[in-house]
């Protein structure tokens, strides 16, 4: 099956979609990609499975890495345990029940290879331990923050003037007053497709990705929003692009948009030397 993405065609293959989700999932797709992709996953089953493994593979990852570490943790005790008993019995001339049918020695050239072996696998584990917790401090700390700094954009009170009562923009507004985000997300993704000049339907939508933790594409439409050379929402785009990093846990990311808006005194840029302040200090 041959599809297009950006304007380039390729083969159907498992490498392409693996970098394709790896992108998407990282939000280093442009928008106009990010539609493409979003797209194929409606249209190819294939892409769409990987892509489901992937975020199934993230989620576990950390998960997997703790169980690593305690079979590493329990090796290396039944390793010690077994190295400490045939030592003592080496030194004391008797047997365990084990030994007085095998006649197992150690040889003294051998305890050393031993010791350090263990050693090795103790070092390994205290490594990994450190790693974990670390990085489950680091996620812990940029959640506490995000908690802290971040508020979803007030909703917009005004409509279109051809707009009805129970038009699509002022359902998707009253669902986003609401809270109801999810519903909102939808209308408001269709609104800034049909009025690409209006910036507010696709500032909304980004909140909304936000809001249902949809961040690689929340942070794709952030990105392309505040990179223009004008509009309305385009200071506080850069705004809520550093709150989608800071939710991610890209604090390299964030730390940059946050720099990027005191030093051009954006929207909220008090707010943004406080929280880059705290950030460092983590």
């Amino acid at each position: 099956m041959t599809r297009k993405l950006n304007g380039f065609f390729y083969m159907n293959d498992k490498y392409r979609d693996e970098e394709l989700t790896d992108k998407y999932l990282n939000g280093e797709l442009s928008r106009e990609e990010l539609q493409d992709f979003e797209r194929l996953l409606a249209q190819d089953e294939d892409l769409m499975v990987s892509l489901e493994i992937e975020k199934g593979l993230r989620k576990i990852y950390l998960e997997k890495e703790t169980l690593v570490f305690r079979e590493e943790v329990r090796a290396a005790r039944a390793s010690m345990k077994e190295g400490e008993e045939l030592l003592n019995n080496g030194r004391s001339g008797e047997k365990s029940p084990e030994q007085k049918n095998t006649a197992r020695v150690i040889p003294f050239y051998k305890r050393g290879k031993f010791l350090l072996a263990a050693a090795s696998v103790l070092l390994l584990a205290a490594i990994t331990i450190i790693f974990l917790l670390i990085s489950g401090q680091a996620e812990k700390s940029s959640a506490r923050l995000f908690a802290g700094y971040y508020e979803p954009y007030p909703a917009d009170g005004t409509a279109r003037s051809e707009a009805g009562m129970e038009s699509p923009e002022n359902v998707a507004i009253q669902y986003y007053a609401s809270g109801e985000y999810a519903k909102a997300s939808g209308l408001l993704k269709e609104l800034s497709l049909n009025y690409p000049e209006d910036d507010k339907f696709s500032f909304y939508y980004a909140i909304t990705l936000i809001e249902t933790n949809e961040l690689p594409s929340a942070i794709a439409v952030l990105e392309t929003m505040a990179g223009k050379n004008s509009g309305f929402f385009k200071e506080q785009s850069r705004w809520y692009l550093a709150m989608a990093l800071l939710k991610q846990g890209d604090d390299k990311r964030t730390k940059d948009v946050l720099s990027l808006i005191i030093n051009q005194k954006g929207y909220n840029f008090k707010e943004a030397e406080n929280l880059l302040k705290k950030i460092r200090k983590e």
